[in-house]
């Protein structure tokens, strides 16, 4: 069929961005999210939960507001 109005709609670039393969996605809380949206979310850096999964850290683990 291709593209037509019908069956297109614009993205975001924040959400275009969010739609790609090298996006790793967590499942947490009951929902899925990629890393960068988790964080923006929970007002975290992405790196910081990149690394807690690096370190073996469960999605929900790596999501968790740091211990102090």
């Amino acid at each position: 069929k291709g593209y037509e109005p019908g069956n297109c709609r614009w993205a975001t670039p924040l959400e275009q961005g969010g739609n790609t393969s090298a996006n790793q996605r967590i499942t947490a809380f009951g929902k899925t999210l990629h890393v960068a949206e988790w964080a923006r979310r929970l007002g975290m850096r992405p790196t910081t939960i990149y690394s807690r999964l690096r370190q073996g850290l469960s999605g929900a683990e790596a999501l968790a507001p740091p211990s102090r």
